[in-house]
């Protein structure tokens, strides 16, 4: 069963942790919704009228399948849609040595699931532009693409139970052991 506490803390220790994980959070975000968006838009382009952000990520596609291949993996093609599932950006990260990824005040877990919620931001705009075709006026306006978070700002993350455990203890508080 999953469940999810608020805790409210004034503790000035863990309010920093906290923070840190949330700029950490968005950096990673934002690292794998412009590596989305720009393999989606390279899809639609002649090789000679790429841009140098589209050709940046397309060549870490490539390093990423080279070294696939020395570890006796098969090569991922990019997807015909360019959109790019959570394994293959887990992959993409990870063999590209990505510091956004890669980050040691960053748990791995969370580190995984903004992958998934970047991926899954982009598998709802695609359905919700399958249902927009289907029927507009179930719609206020066109969906957008997923936008980049606020530079330098902050986003909500998870922390999985094998990170973080909340108890209470003796006198009734509740203490985190992270």
């Amino acid at each position: 069963m999953y469940f999810s506490r608020n805790v409210l803390v004034n503790d000035p220790e863990l309010f920093e942790w906290c923070d840190t994980l949330a700029h950490k959070a968005n950096n990673l975000y934002n690292a794998a919704l412009f590596r989305i968006r720009q393999c989606m838009t390279s899809r639609k382009k002649d090789a000679d009228k790429l841009t140098e952000n589209e050709l940046e990520v397309l060549s870490e596609i490539d390093r990423m399948n080279i070294a696939l291949v020395s570890n006796d993996k098969k090569p991922r093609p990019i997807p015909r849609s360019g959109s790019l599932s959570y394994t293959f950006l887990d992959d993409l990260m990870k063999y590209t040595d990505n510091p956004d990824y890669i980050c040691p005040e960053l748990p791995k877990q969370t580190a995984q699931n903004m992958l998934k919620h970047a991926s899954g931001d982009m598998k709802s705009f695609f359905e919700a532009i399958r249902a927009y075709n289907a029927d507009s006026s179930r719609f206020t306006g066109k969906p957008e693409l997923p936008h980049y978070k606020r530079k330098q700002g902050t986003c909500s993350f998870d922390v999985s139970n094998q990170d973080c455990v909340v108890r209470r203890n003796k006198k009734g508080n509740y203490v985190a052991k992270l």
